[in-house]
């Protein structure tokens, strides 16, 4: 038996990501929400995991087919052959008094041009307790180190941006791991605006001279030192 206190399910990110269902993770896409562990929603039949309106961040209950909120719902474990030989559990579907459980989930994920957001949320009724930004730019900083790392031996590697104007050191740590690799980078003068120009790092510099007292490597600077070119 399965104790669970609440239907409320609370969505962790978009379309083909993940939602958690009373602690369970359950999958999302154009078609829907799905339970997910091998479990099934057989009482009402038909029945629907749709948002409940006005709710901040989004939960979603369960709904009968006709729109209306389902009162009480029927869970079971599917086998692997599609059927459902015994009841998990039986729950009224509203929210209830309980000790919440808290856990980190990534709501939305960094991309290198958006950041991202982590939530730190009850895995029961979907309250959320704090929330904290990702950094886009770690990401981009972070696919720039795999293109190098991955780098065929005297390759130019092309990075290609329309938001930064800058590297963290790691990437220059990771130029003196591969000093025989060519970084060339295509940005605009203003980050996400402006001019598009073109900046190249020979192989072999002096990569820890291009790093300012901050940890950080302008793209401008860059600029000062080997020349841009304009496109």
């Amino acid at each position: 038996m399965i104790v669970m206190r609440d239907t409320s399910i609370i969505s962790i990110s978009g379309i083909n990501s993940r939602v958690i269902l009373n602690g369970y993770l359950c999958s999302r896409d154009d078609q829907g929400i799905r339970l997910g562990q091998g479990l099934a929603i057989t009482e009402p039949q038909g029945a629907l995991i749709g948002a409940i309106p006005g709710t901040i961040p989004t939960a979603y209950g369960v709904f009968n087919p006709d729109g209306t909120r389902a009162t009480r719902v029927t869970i079971q474990r599917v086998n692997s052959s599609g059927n459902v030989p015994s009841r998990v559990a039986t729950i009224p579907n509203s929210r209830s008094t309980h000790e919440h459980n808290y856990e980190w989930h990534e709501s939305r994920a960094a991309t290198e041009d958006a950041d991202g957001e982590m939530i730190y949320v009850c895995t029961i009724c979907g309250d959320v307790k704090y929330r904290e930004a990702t950094s886009a730019y770690n990401v981009f900083n972070a696919a720039v180190m795999e293109k190098i790392r991955k780098a065929a031996p005297g390759a130019t590697v092309v990075v290609d941006t329309n938001k930064w104007i800058s590297f963290h050191h790691m990437i220059m740590d990771m130029l003196a791991e591969r000093p025989d690799v060519t970084l060339k980078i295509n940005f605009l003068s203003e980050g996400h605006k402006g001019t598009p120009m073109t900046v190249t790092i020979p192989a072999g510099a002096d990569y820890k001279s291009l790093v300012d007292k901050n940890g950080f490597t302008g793209f401008l600077f860059l600029g000062s030192k080997y020349g841009i070119a304009l496109r």
